[in-house]
């Protein structure tokens, strides 16, 4: 960056750019084609400062590439304390490795100030998000848990039914091995169970309760998956809402600064492989101020045939508060 001294005063620059500049913007803006434009954002960086002892004139070059056609080179970061009608926009391409500044025309030009549309969180709000995302986090730890129970008894449904055949009761039916009446002594026999150990009932008793075991394991796996999906949808909710709290959050801190936006219409005759744009403008938010050093050297004055130096030093204080980075 460059970064100029001068001396001349702010306000009678501004006076004379508001004639020349504002003229010439309304007449390019009035030349405009009623075509439709493709938006074409550009980042822009502060190339040069001329700082008056009231103001500045500040230049940016912002870079883009552009195929033929009408455009709007959008220009995004500029600083908010900036006077508007002392904008000025020149530009340049490259063209086949040649500058050409013919290669695309400069329709007009409008300004306006963009303001963050999301507010900042206070430190309640911060506390009371934090709150419902830690009740959140609950509900979801207890709808995990309600999967994991389901799945365990859709499990154990699936094992005790696959050990049947048809199905058929895991063990051979009773009333297919006797002929007898189920008086005889075996009937009340107890029942071995898949291991080998014993069922704890009786054929008779596995013969009439098998049909209502049966049906019940079927109530129940269907029940099982019901719950599993209630479970998993409400996993999903609690998942997407958690997700919600916590960008919320990032909200907390100091609002982002409003910046100024500058629209340029263009029209390319041909593809702009690298084209540039010098945006220039005053504003009231630099000034420099002098400051001067005497040095006095007394060697040899007491001594006859010396006289004593005097020297001065110049220095100026730059200050500026326009938002913008100048450290390049």
């Amino acid at each position: 960056m460059i970064l100029r001294i001068f001396r001349r005063r702010y306000d009678a620059l501004r006076l004379v750019t508001h004639a020349a500049g504002a003229l010439g913007l309304l007449a390019a803006s009035s030349a405009l084609a009623q075509e439709s434009a493709v938006e074409i954002e550009a980042d822009s960086r502060v190339a040069a400062a001329l700082v008056y002892p009231r103001g500045a004139t500040i230049e940016r070059i912002a870079r883009f590439v552009a195929p033929a056609g009408r455009h709007e080179i959008v220009i995004a970061d500029l600083p908010v304390a900036l006077d508007k009608d002392s904008i000025r926009v020149a530009g340049t391409a490259s063209l086949a490795g040649a500058d050409q500044t013919d290669a695309f025309e400069i329709l007009g030009v409008s300004h306006k100030i963009k303001k963050p549309r999301v507010a900042p969180l206070s430190e309640p709000e911060r506390q009371a998000l934090l709150d419902e995302i830690e009740e959140l986090q609950w509900d979801l730890r207890s709808a995990e848990d309600e999967i994991s129970e389901a799945r365990d008894r859709l499990s154990y449904m699936s094992e005790f039914r696959s050990a049947s055949v048809g199905g058929r009761p895991p063990y051979p039916f009773p009333a297919q091995r006797r002929k007898k009446a189920p008086t005889q002594p075996n009937v009340d026999r107890p029942l071995r169970g898949p291991g080998g150990g014993r069922a704890g009932a009786s054929l008779f008793e596995y013969s009439t309760q098998w049909p209502e075991a049966w049906s019940l394991i079927s109530s129940e796996s269907a029940a099982a998956r019901g719950a599993l999906r209630k479970a998993e949808r409400e996993k999903k909710r609690l998942s997407k809402a958690i997700a919600s709290k916590r960008d919320q959050l990032e909200r907390v801190g100091p609002p982002p600064p409003a910046r100024g936006v500058l629209t340029v219409s263009i029209r390319a005759t041909a593809p702009v492989s690298a084209g540039a744009l010098k945006v220039s403008y005053l504003t009231s938010k630099a000034r420099w101020t002098p400051l001067y050093d005497l040095k006095l050297s007394s060697d040899g004055v007491d001594k006859p045939g010396l006289e004593g130096a005097l020297t001065l030093i110049r220095r100026a204080s730059v200050v500026q508060n326009t938002g913008e980075d100048w450290d390049n």
